[in-house]
């Protein structure tokens, strides 16, 4: 096969594997809140529940993006949606009386499978495609992916209207995953050669971190991505806690459909232009503002512009932190980098969904943890993100 057949099928692939592995995501993950919320009504216990997973994170996470940088990641890609379709399906065998528990531990294995995903999907774009098209090609996966989240939120609406039995959720997205394992499959890969000799764990995880910390625009780029996923992950987590506490009986919840539809296409048009640093600045600004007035008070219009804002807000900043990072680095760390950059989130997530939820809880402003990583992001982007700019115009130090 020729070059150009080769980059042209993966830069089509790609998209589409992005397209339905976020679709599979945003029904697992608002399926699954919907199964614990019907459980509890405290925002803490939420919040622990939602975190759970993320531990799961700490304890592997940078073990496995080492790894990855010296294994197969298209045939861990396979593998890991086969895991993903059969998991997803476990919990329609569990007792209702053990239900919870072994959701939860199904959870676990979901969330580890979903983040290894991540970091072979992520980490294999250099291996999959030429220099010249990798910023472009991350455009076109961004966009694929907000059309997956789309269409998510379609079968979120049919099925809310269809169903009150969650564990359809997973079901959907455990097509969607199936469909996953023949997109990989036809996945043109450069041949690959796994460094049986030199390569060791510890010490790569060692390089990859000295690398980081040594270059500002670098470090810049991922501390930013951290918080972004937070705030995104915290809104995600207890994005359904606070509609039902507007919305009890969920007869409004096209209004949430509508303003997370609106969210992602706001999201999808400022990724063409996430390269103009003011309006990125400008929407964290505006966004931290809406979250402000959602913290005085709940309503379902404060809900939904809060909603718009931050997918709006968090898509183009998290894809221009993306495209500086993969771009400015070599393809044998990405999967490392990226790691790294999980472990911060998911920290970052136990500290605002546990921590901030917990003194929210205390004071009875549970709006308070969405508004204390709003901010946190706003300190973090105005400070760092002059660095991140610099890095992505080269006037800053990189490795390549």
């Amino acid at each position: 096969m020729d070059s150009n057949k080769f980059l042209k099928r993966n830069q089509i692939l790609l998209p589409l594997i992005n397209l339905l592995s976020n679709f599979g995501s945003i029904l697992v993950g608002i399926g699954g809140a919907l199964i614990i919320r019907e459980y509890s009504d405290n925002i803490v216990v939420n919040g622990l529940i939602s975190s759970i997973s993320s531990l799961a994170l700490i304890l592997s996470v940078l073990f496995i993006g080492s790894r990855l940088d010296n294994v197969d990641k298209r045939c861990t890609l396979i593998w890991i949606y086969i895991f993903l379709c059969l998991f997803l399906l476990l919990p329609f065998t569990f007792p209702q009386k053990y239900f919870v528990p072994l959701y939860i531990l199904v959870d676990l294995c979901i969330t580890m499978f979903s983040l290894v995903e991540g970091l072979s999907f992520t980490g294999n774009l250099k291996s999959l495609l030429t220099d010249n098209s990798l910023e472009k090609t991350i455009n076109y996966n961004s966009i694929a992916g907000l059309i997956g989240n789309i269409a998510s939120v379609a079968a979120i609406a049919v099925l809310i209207l269809t169903t009150r039995n969650y564990l359809y959720f997973l079901l959907v997205a455990s097509s969607g995953f199936f469909i996953n394992i023949f997109l990989a499959l036809a996945l043109h890969q450069r041949h690959f050669v796994k460094d049986k000799n030199n390569f060791k764990t510890i010490t790569h995880l060692i390089k990859v971190w000295h690398e980081i910390i040594t270059s500002k625009g670098l470090r810049a780029s991922i501390i930013i991505a951290m918080f972004n996923g937070a705030l995104q992950s915290v809104f995600n987590g207890l994005m359904i806690y606070f509609w039902k506490t507007i919305d009890p009986a969920y007869s409004q919840v096209y209004w949430l459909l509508l303003a997370v539809i609106s969210g992602f296409l706001l999201g999808a048009v400022l990724i063409r232009f996430d390269n103009r640093f003011w309006l990125l600045c400008a929407l964290v600004i505006i966004t931290t503002l809406a979250l402000s007035v959602f913290f005085l008070k709940q309503t379902i219009a404060t809900m939904c512009i809060s909603t718009v804002l931050i997918y709006g807000e968090t898509l183009p900043i998290g894809n221009w932190c993306s495209k500086v990072r993969i771009k400015r680095t070599s393809k044998n760390v990405q999967s490392a980098q990226s790691s790294f950059l999980q472990l911060g989130s998911s920290l970052l997530n136990i500290f605002f969904t546990v921590g901030i939820s917990a003194i929210a809880n205390v004071l009875q402003r549970p709006a308070l943890t969405l508004l204390a990583s709003g901010i946190s992001l706003l300190l973090v982007f105005v400070t760092l993100g002059i660095n991140v700019q610099k890095y992505r115009l080269g006037k800053s130090n990189s490795f390549n």
